[in-house]
């Protein structure tokens, strides 16, 4: 990885454009192996953190509203997964941009079995990693999941597999994709970033754009059918979605197992699964087939499925308090997910939603909250009031709406109106930014609310 660095920034100016956690760990590595290289920080946000920055007495910091002025005086953009160039206004083709993510599929390619969708990629990846480590085999686990490419350069080797789990974002910029693709799923989502659903979904697609003809490109035919049916873009492409002859892989679900066909054929049960719902089946059959393809014993898959623990704020049980069962399902920023939440949580007696509104078209949930009516919705932000908006005429009097400004007023609304014995359910169809720092952040203080109304009913 140094020696593919020093052919791109070798006797270049260098600007770190954004600078959070991988901003951050690229200034330090790049100060590390390239100490005489000019390399400024730029971010917009005026009180960085730079406890951990190296030599951060000689870093030259541009911030403020006019951060982007000083960007032309660079060779080299070394962008964040956060900053949308389109957003900011840079010209693309004006200058040289890497990232950590592109710098990694082109020099380990190989190695990395790449995740991507809306949806289920943390959890599709974790669960990949966890089987690898199940079978005793060398992985890391990078990328959106919460760590920078660059901070696992130190653990890979030749015999490494890198799970890698891939957003939009982060694929904007690829040039290269993974030996092994997943695809689980296209929704609307980040409008706020990208100009259009297209060119999310195009960012997306470049995880199998590159593949040569012997990589191996999982995904459902289903959602890519439902995806291609919305936008075309694959008109005049090079995408490959095949595997070589001699290991391809289909992977379904039949009472209780996956039967797999590889060279042969196997059969993996599931039945003690602890991911409930069916989106977590289709996350399940993507790493299995992957896995497969990994040649990974079907037992040690087997053992990897069932040993599996699901990640927080995701369909999380936070406990039974008060008489009620409280569910964390804060990564749910959109309604497709909403709507599987429900579908596999029975029982449910309050549901909350609500954040920022990036814009997402709520019509199907809406629809399914008029065939479905909740007891109690309790909504927040301006996503929340939009989506009020859209239910008043469908649902009318079958359910009881409720608005909070903030989490704190939650607590006597859940214990007010939630019936004992049924379940208070977080799962709010949109994004957590109007309150919160992200998902986790809005999650975790459910789970806080919902212990302290515990602590009160004693």
């Amino acid at each position: 990885m140094v020696e593919l660095l020093k052919k791109y920034i070798s006797g270049k100016k260098v600007v770190v454009l954004g600078f959070g956690k991988e901003g951050r760990s690229t200034y330090n590595l790049l100060r590390k192996y390239f100490p005489e290289t000019d390399i400024a920080i730029a971010d917009k946000n005026t009180e960085l953190d730079i406890s951990d920055v190296v030599d951060a007495g000689i870093a030259k910091f541009i911030t403020g509203d006019n951060y982007l002025d000083q960007i032309a005086d660079y060779d080299i953009i070394f962008k964040s997964p956060g900053v949308s160039i389109d957003v900011v206004g840079i010209e693309k083709e004006v200058k040289q941009i890497l990232t950590q993510t592109s710098l990694f599929l082109e020099n380990y390619s190989s190695q990395i079995i790449g995740v991507t969708g809306t949806k289920g990629k943390s959890t599709t990846a974790s669960l990949i990693h966890h089987i690898f480590k199940t079978a005793r085999r060398k992985s890391v686990l990078i990328g959106n999941i919460g760590v920078p490419p660059f901070e696992a350069i130190d653990e890979i080797d030749d015999d490494s597999s890198i799970v890698f789990e891939l957003s939009a974002h982060q694929l904007e910029q690829a040039r290269h994709s993974p030996k092994i693709s997943i695809l689980l799923n296209v929704f609307n989502e980040h409008l706020d970033y990208f100009k259009s659903f297209g060119s999310y979904g195009e960012s997306k697609l470049k995880i199998a754009r590159f593949q040569n003809p012997e990589d191996h490109f999982i995904f459902s035919k289903v959602d890519l059918q439902k995806f291609e049916e919305k936008i075309e873009l694959f008109k005049g492409s090079k995408f490959r979605f095949s595997s070589t002859s001699s290991s391809e892989v289909e992977a379904y679900y039949n009472e209780g197992k996956i039967l797999s066909v590889l060279t042969g054929g196997t059969s993996i049960g599931v039945r003690e699964r602890m991911l409930i719902g069916e989106h977590n089946l289709k996350n399940i059959l993507a790493a299995t087939a992957a896995c497969l393809l990994s040649r990974i014993l079907p037992q040690d898959i087997e053992k990897g499925i069932i040993t599996f623990q699901p990640l927080e704020h995701r369909l999380e049980f936070v406990g039974a308090f008060c008489g009620i069962d409280f569910i964390n399902d804060s990564i749910s920023t959109i309604p497709e997910s909403t709507i599987e939440a429900l579908n596999t949580i029975k029982n449910v007696d309050t549901l909350i939603l609500g954040g920022f509104d990036r814009g997402i078209d709520y019509t199907l949930l809406t629809d399914y909250l008029s065939e479905h009516p909740i007891k109690n919705i309790f909504y927040t932000g301006p996503a929340g009031l939009r989506m009020n908006d859209m239910l008043r005429a469908g649902v009318g009097a079958k359910c009881q709406t409720s608005y909070f400004e903030n989490y704190n007023e939650l607590a006597n609304l859940i214990l007010k109106l939630t019936t004992r014995g049924k379940v208070c359910l977080l799962s709010p169809a949109a994004s957590s930014y109007d309150q919160f720092n992200n998902f986790e952040e809005r999650g975790s203080t459910f789970k806080k609310i919902a212990r302290l109304l515990g602590e009160s009913c004693h």
